[in-house]
């Protein structure tokens, strides 16, 4: 059923009916005025009322909740009662009809009795069967946790959450024992998810320590969770002393737990977060216990309102009669005397109740309930009621009349339409009877009966209203139940993945950043959905659930391109031969990092790269200036820089530069940055312990490409942050200088589709610098956008020496970006498919989204964050410019303009 359906209904069942004359009253009579007919319906009745009776008991021996069967039952056994007094005084046909309508509710009471019967043995069973899966998987994660800890393992987070399973399945068990079934498999399916929590957090390959505020925090919300339920325990006289108690211990512990915080004794910490969670658990197991008790004290009460609201309703039926009737007359004064009676009876019933007094409380109000009937008796020699009671029989008509067109449009749903049939039915029994009584002067009876069936019919109602608003919240929570395993299956899924591009060098944290991004919403999510916000809580899902989509996506076209780079060719394992690394440093001069074979010193005054690299018994040594930039105006358009084409040039030797130097994770990071009041340079170093591959990405295209591992490569990123621009045509140079063994020439490959290299044969060893044919031009409200760039170098034999010119089109008012390497290559890579040419000069350039994920840029956010964490004082310098050899480029960059 649609809920534009269910809506539809409920807005039908508020409409006004149109008055219809009651012609169909007796549209089905039939004469029943013989004596053995009324004595055989009777009989039939008794029978019927037996067998009823019996399903009733059979049902509520297995816990069913008989309360409105009862009801129906009892109504049987009125009319059963009527039947046989209409009988005695020879009113045949009065009996026949009460006889029938006494068998169709005993009939009915009997159906409704084996079908709970029936829907409480299956729930039962179901029960039974969650509850020994539930067990059984607590008692495997006890032997768990207790192997986990001789093996040294820390299962203090674990501990709490198992104590909470052990807590839920002892209650559920309790409840089971008491017959209340639903509420013991509800809490049988939650132990069985706390268990599956514990294992995954006990077997999780990362053993990372949630951070210890935000578990104060939560520590924090559960506590206010557990306030408000005792709370609302005591408005409903609920014993909450020991709940109280172990909660004053837990908010002690918890002021000790922040202390520990504070002052960093783990240890502390440790221990008294499991007690502090152990203690909140059992708050939670009492005050569970506690609420089902609530739960059966509020079944009582609301059996008990239900006789005083029936009661009520008669007294307010008798008032409204005496209003309507000439005071001082003999029967007035017998009712309102009778009255006072019952409303002191009313009263008497109530005090009981509060008292505790229970039983005694409703044997008065029963008492009570007995003598309103029988005041109705007296109100009928009062005078004037006929017309009142006929008018209420055309408004029961009326609703019968519209009730029936409702339930036409209710068959078409899939809702239970059973109660508001069996309504109708008893309505249309009920407003016969009372047209007879009416016939036969009995005005108040009449009138009694017409209220009745009103008030019958817009109870059917009501329930059928509710039980739509449930099977729309119920259709809402399956398709919020069905979201929520497809992102846990995709996450799964990523996880996995994610795993595997790791062990091929993959950097996955940016993959991981957009997961913990979409735990993040989904925990809001969550939050929305508990406090009612379904709306803006299946949106936060959708987005979630694409988030981890998405991820599972780029991954796959991550590891798909990752196939291509030079770390992947190379066929090498990270964990055999990549070096560890070992850092010296000398002075403020030199960074020294050194691996098995490798050796690169990091200049600190000017950004210079010395390697030394050691084959067996010898060691080549060669070195790599980062040298200078030049602005040129390429006049003639053929690509390469002439010296008449030079405007301005930096020097990157007379430059004062400031380095800062630290470790992160296995990488080893040195940040230059030289600037005045015309330039801002930043140049950041990197050498990585072990060999990675790296990726950005834009809307059109994901770029990969790999760092080597063990020293073998130096990573250094360029951000040109402002340029004293002389020119608005002109382009930007940057010369790397590499003095090597040049003799045997140069060799262009291409490494992969994203990445480009110069091979040159020095002493045995081969020098490569690497570079990716794309650079980032970010704007000064962040947009970032990607441009192609063009590439050129020269040999100088007689020297020994390669330069190497990365040429950057103009973007004056925006940043640079870029990132090339110098680096050993390995002689096991294989020959490339194809080889690119020296001149790479692509002419079409590809625009960033304006808003981009910071968890997709990866390396490139990375850098950023780099350049922005250095912790300098910036100094007013001038630069210097110094003479600048040009060498034989060829390639064009394109203007990102």
């Amino acid at each position: 059923m649609t809920r534009t359906a269910v809506s539809c209904l409920l807005i039908l069942l508020l409409l006004s009916s149109v008055a219809i004359p009651f012609t169909r009253v007796y549209a089905n009579e039939t004469a029943a005025d013989q004596k053995g007919t009324a004595s055989e319906a009777i009989s039939k009745a008794e029978k019927s009322l037996g067998e009823a009776e019996n399903a009733i008991h059979k049902a509520k021996e297995i816990g069913a909740n008989m309360t409105r069967v009862e009801a129906l039952f009892e109504l049987a056994h009125s009319g059963l009662q009527e039947a046989r007094a209409a009988h005695e005084k020879g009113n045949y046909e009065a009996a026949l009809l009460l006889a029938k309508q006494a068998i169709e509710n005993a009939s009915a009471a009997n159906r409704q009795a084996q079908e709970a019967y029936k829907r409480t043995l299956e729930l039962r069973t179901k029960t039974e069967r969650q509850i020994g899966i539930s067990s059984k998987a607590l008692a495997e994660l006890s032997t768990i946790v207790n192997e986990a800890e001789k093996k040294g393992v820390n299962a203090s987070r674990v501990k709490p959450i198992l104590h909470e399973a052990e807590e839920t399945m002892g209650v559920s068990k309790k409840v089971f024992a008491e017959k209340n079934y639903e509420r013991a498999l509800e809490l049988a399916v939650v132990a069985f998810e706390l268990v599956g929590k514990a294992k995954n957090l006990l077997t999780s390959n990362t053993q990372t320590d949630l951070n210890p505020e935000n578990i104060l925090r939560q520590v924090r919300e559960r506590l206010e969770k557990i306030r408000a339920l005792i709370t609302e325990a005591e408005k409903h006289g609920v014993d909450t002393e020991k709940a109280q108690a172990r909660l004053e211990q837990a908010i002690k512990m918890i002021n000790e737990l922040e202390e520990a915080i504070h002052s960093h004794d783990d240890k502390a910490y440790h221990d008294l977060s499991a007690k502090v969670s152990g203690l909140l658990g059992e708050t939670e197991a009492l005050l569970r216990t506690a609420s089902a008790s609530l739960e059966a004290k509020r079944s009582e009460e609301h059996r008990f309102e239900e006789l005083l609201a029936k009661t009520r309703r008669i007294i307010e039926e008798v008032k409204r009669t005496l209003s309507s009737q000439r005071a001082g007359d003999e029967a007035s004064r017998e009712v309102q005397k009778k009255l006072g009676e019952i409303i002191d009876g009313l009263e008497r019933s109530v005090q009981a109740f509060k008292a505790g007094n229970k039983d005694r409380a409703f044997a008065i109000a029963k008492e009570t309930f007995e003598a309103a009937t029988k005041i109705l008796k007296l109100i009928e020699k009062l005078p004037d009621r006929a017309e009142l009671a006929a008018k209420e029989l055309r408004q029961a008509h009326e609703k019968i009349t519209h009730a029936e067109k409702a339930l036409a449009e209710m068959k078409q749903t899939n809702l239970n339409t059973s109660r508001i049939q069996e309504a109708l039915k008893q309505a249309a029994v009920d407003l016969r009877r009372a047209y007879d009584e009416l016939k036969n002067g009995n005005a108040t009876i009449a009138h009694s009966i017409a209220v009745e069936v009103q008030r019958n019919l817009e109870k059917a109602f009501e329930e059928f209203k509710e039980q739509a608003k449930k099977e729309e919240r119920r259709i809402d929570q399956r398709e919020l139940e069905s979201t929520v395993q497809r992102i846990k299956n995709a996450r799964d899924e990523v996880l996995q993945k994610m795993e595997k591009a790791k062990a091929n060098g993959i950097n996955v944290v940016p993959i991981q950043n957009v997961l913990d991004a979409a735990s993040n919403i989904q925990a809001r999510a969550e939050e929305f959905l508990s406090s009612g916000q379904t709306t803006a809580g299946q949106a936060l899902l959708k987005v979630t659930e694409k988030l981890i989509v998405d991820a599972s996506r780029l991954i796959d076209l991550l590891a798909e391109h990752a196939k291509k780079t030079e770390v992947a060719k190379s066929e090498r394992k990270t964990t055999e031969k990549d070096d560890k690394l070992r850092v010296e440093r000398s002075g403020n001069k030199t960074i020294q990092v050194d691996s098995e074979r490798n050796r690169v010193k990091l200049n600190l005054e000017t950004p210079r790269i010395q390697y030394a690299v050691r084959q067996g018994e010898k060691t080549v040594e060669f070195q790599s200036k980062i040298h200078s930039l030049a602005e040129f105006n390429d006049n003639n358009g053929d690509g390469l820089i002439q010296n008449e084409e030079v405007l301005q040039r930096l020097s990157f030797g007379d430059a004062k530069w400031e380095a800062e130097e630290k470790t992160e994770g296995n990488m080893v990071i040195v940040t230059y940055r030289a600037y005045s009041e015309r330039y801002d340079v930043s140049l950041i170093l990197k050498v990585y312990e072990q060999s990675s591959i790296e990726f950005f990405k834009n809307d059109e295209k994901t770029v990969v490409y790999s760092v080597d591992g063990g020293a073998r490569e130096v990573k250094f990123d360029i951000m040109v942050t402002k340029w004293p621009w002389k020119s608005n045509s002109s382009s930007l140079a940057l010369r790397m200088k590499t003095e090597a063994d040049v003799k045997d020439g140069v060799r262009v490959e291409k490494v992969s589709d994203d990445e480009q290299r110069l091979i040159v044969d020095s002493g045995g060893v081969l020098v490569k610098v690497k570079w990716i044919p794309k650079a980032i031009i970010q704007e000064p409200d962040g947009v970032q956008r990607i441009v192609n760039i063009g590439i050129g170098h020269a040999v100088n034999k007689e020297a020994n020496e390669l330069d190497v010119d990365f040429i950057y089109p103009n973007f004056n008012g925006l940043v640079l970006i870029h990132d090339p390497s110098i680096g050993v290559a390995e002689p096991s890579l294989p020959p490339t498919p194809q080889e690119s040419p020296a001149e790479v000069s692509p002419r079409q350039s590809q625009t960033l989204p304006q808003t981009l994920d910071i968890q997709i840029l990866g390396p490139i956010i990375v850098l950023a964050v780099v350049v922005a964490g250095i912790i300098m004082i910036r100094k007013r310098r001038s630069g210097s410019d110094s003479s600048y050899r040009p060498a034989q480029h060829r390639g064009k960059a394109e203007d990102p303009r």
